[in-house]
């Protein structure tokens, strides 16, 4: 259950000042009332639509890139005022609306998405990557097994392009009239209407399936990887066995819950390889630095570059530090 004291700001909630919990319990009674006959006819009642929100709702806002932290828009309506074009031909009945930064959709040096429902809730983030390895043998952006997993799907059209979408709403809200008082939704989801694949929305939940505790840094919180040929705790350093969203839990404690996760790729990105301010982290990390990631000094990599995209769920991030961390980005790694 997420117990996080969320902290609203104008980019979460659009208000001017900060504030803590009387805040977060107005804006949760709002957000019940204001649609009130949906949230009955959903709900059964505002107290059961409140009991939703702190148990279930992944985050109070939304924001991409370490050490940038760009918000983004929540709905469809702030997308469109925002800049963002809807580029979808159909609703995706899984899915939902694809919105873009440019007309043509995604691009080398916008690769990022969002999603929302037909009724203009927030649905999920997509991302798109290009290529393959020029700086060593690791080859394409989406590793084969992952491809095959399901985990990368091919861009129809396109030559050596995939995108991967983490959907946070159920099916049932994609294409029809349906809405829900969550701001962002409910879970996170891998390619959902193909491949299904649940993120936890906790560590406990993580370390249940497999995941091996990582590395705590300043607004992420702890890094917590999944070896898709183990699921047992242990990592093979495997560019294509590694699953290429990695949550992150705050605080960084095995009670943590669903705080960030990152996208990434081992092959350097457009637009990622020098120091800029687009979607991806620049420049790209090298192997050792992806291993400050991880809390192991057997943490070993083929390929030379990784690239990495940050989507943060909430506004606690300015305040998300480590315990006994130290560096630039306090890095800790948590007894768990």
């Amino acid at each position: 259950a997420h117990t996080r004291a969320f902290r609203f700001t104008s980019a979460a909630v659009g208000v001017d000042k900060m504030a803590r919990v009387p805040v977060l319990a107005l804006a949760l009674v709002a957000s019940c009332l204001v649609s009130s006959s949906a949230a009955f006819e959903l709900r059964g009642s505002p107290f059961q639509c409140l009991e939703e929100q702190a148990v279930a709702n992944i985050g109070n806002g939304l924001w991409r890139t370490f050490g940038f932290e760009v918000a983004m828009p929540v709905n469809a309506s702030l997308a469109v005022s925002q800049g963002w074009y809807p580029t979808s031909s159909s609703c995706d009945s899984s899915q939902g609306l694809v919105y873009s930064q440019s007309k043509s959709g995604a691009t080398e040096d916008k690769p990022l998405q969002l999603m929302y429902t037909q009724t203009g809730m927030f649905a999920g983030v997509r991302v798109t990557i290009y290529g393959d390895s020029w700086t060593s043998k690791i080859g394409p952006a989406a590793q084969p097994s992952l491809v095959k997993g399901g985990y990368w799907i091919v861009q129809s059209g396109a030559k050596d392009t995939w995108y991967i979408t983490v959907s946070t709403r159920s099916s049932e809200f994609m294409c029809g009239s349906a809405r829900s008082s969550l701001l962002l939704g409910d879970r996170l989801v891998i390619n959902q209407g193909t491949l299904d694949f649940s993120i936890p929305l906790s560590a406990k939940a993580a370390q249940s399936e497999g995941y091996v505790p990582g590395s705590c840094m300043k607004t992420m919180g702890q890094h917590w990887m999944l070896d898709l040929s183990l699921r047992n705790g242990q990592l093979s350093w495997v560019e294509g066995n590694l699953l290429p969203v990695v949550p992150m839990y705050y605080p960084p404690t095995i009670d943590g819950t669903i705080h960030a996760i990152f996208i990434t790729t081992p092959v350097a990105q457009p637009g990622a390889a020098l120091f800029g301010h687009g979607d991806w982290e620049t420049p790209a990390l090298t192997a050792s630095l992806m291993c400050e990631n991880f809390c192991s000094k057997d943490c070993h990599w083929t390929t030379d570059f990784w690239s990495t995209m940050h989507i943060y769920f909430n506004s606690d991030w300015q305040d998300a530090t480590c315990p006994g961390g130290s560096g630039i980005v306090d890095r800790a790694c948590p007894s768990d």
